[in-house]
């Protein structure tokens, strides 16, 4: 995780986060276009405005902790592990309840 600078790190919640909209189906709230911006996060031209809108994804998907954009931007190992911790979670918490 310390080799994780921001392109990979926002490349992982892209990732993980197209799943999660595939999870949701109807009730998806992700556009499609903001999260293939994050699959290519070098290339994007207005970072803060795409790290504001996973901000905002993620606080939809209850995530609690202090985020900004700059925890992003910068990632360290502690944003590193909570924010994907939390979106593997709720990916098992959405798996468990489709079992039942």
């Amino acid at each position: 995780l310390t080799e994780l600078n921001s392109d990979k790190f926002v490349l992982c919640i892209g990732t993980t986060l197209e799943y999660i909209g595939n999870m949701l189906g109807r009730e998806n709230f992700l556009d499609k276009n903001n999260v293939e911006s994050m699959k290519s996060f070098k290339d994007v031209d207005n970072k803060f405005a795409l790290c504001q809108i996973i901000v905002n994804y993620l606080k939809r998907l209850g995530y609690y902790y202090d985020i900004n954009f700059n925890h992003l931007l910068n990632p360290n190992i502690n944003h590193i592990r909570k924010v994907l911790a939390h979106l593997f979670e709720f990916i098992s918490k959405k798996e468990e309840e489709a079992k039942i």
